[in-house]
């Protein structure tokens, strides 16, 4: 399984590395845990990135919530994610998809796209600089 740096995944999810170290310690305080190594430092899963890109367009979608209820909101998305997987672990559903496993993939597909579209936009005006 992959493992990022905190500069990089910062690079990937198109902002800072001290936002990216204020949202994980945010993250910690609720309760989520990021693996660290022997001095401490964070090191980001897939599952990790998946988490963050959540928050991102959660907290930039708008809307008036505190960045603890977004965190809050986000582990809540995670966990429904995590309890539709046990579910098909056990056997529910093993051959088809229900609407509400659809609009997961959606929305991350989505969220996929919108990242994306962000990062040619930044790349685009870099060249245009250039």
């Amino acid at each position: 399984m992959r493992k990022y740096r905190p500069a990089e995944l910062a690079r990937i999810l198109g902002i800072s590395k001290t936002a990216l170290r204020t949202y994980s310690g945010n993250f910690e305080d609720c309760g989520y845990e990021f693996e660290k190594n022997s001095q401490g430092h964070r090191f980001y899963s897939e599952k990790d990135v998946s988490v963050l890109r959540k928050f991102i367009d959660l907290k930039g979608n708008g809307n008036s919530r505190t960045r603890s209820e977004t965190v809050k909101k986000t582990l809540d998305w995670e966990k429904s994610l995590t309890s539709d997987k046990d579910k098909k672990r056990r056997g529910a559903r093993s051959d088809s998809l229900d609407a509400n496993e659809l609009k997961i993939i959606i929305e991350k597909l989505s969220e996929n796209n919108s990242t994306l579209i962000r990062q040619n936009q930044e790349l685009i005006q870099e060249l245009i600089k250039k």
